[in-house]
């Protein structure tokens, strides 16, 4: 920041400005990447528990696929552990 002043003394204000707009701007793009990744991650254990519920009710783990959305081999994975 102190070269940037002292290499342009009469646009150090501007220059600032552009600095600060430019790291705000990508603090808040990581902020956004951080919240997308959190709702990925909600969903999916969401796609969890409701996968563990219905292997409790006896439901087909084929349904269970269709239901959720979870790949075959994730559901009978998850009703193993509860068997």
């Amino acid at each position: 920041m102190d070269w940037i002043e002292s290499t342009y003394p009469e646009e150090s204000e501007v220059v600032m400005t552009l600095v600060e707009k430019l790291r705000k701007e990508g603090e808040e793009r990581e902020l956004l990447k951080g919240m997308e990744k959190g709702l990925e991650l909600g969903t999916r254990q969401s796609k969890i528990e409701v996968a563990r519920k219905l292997v409790k009710m006896d439901m087909k783990l084929e349904q269970i696929v269709y239901i959720t959305g979870l790949p075959y081999e994730e559901v009978k994975k998850i009703a193993k552990k509860i068997e």
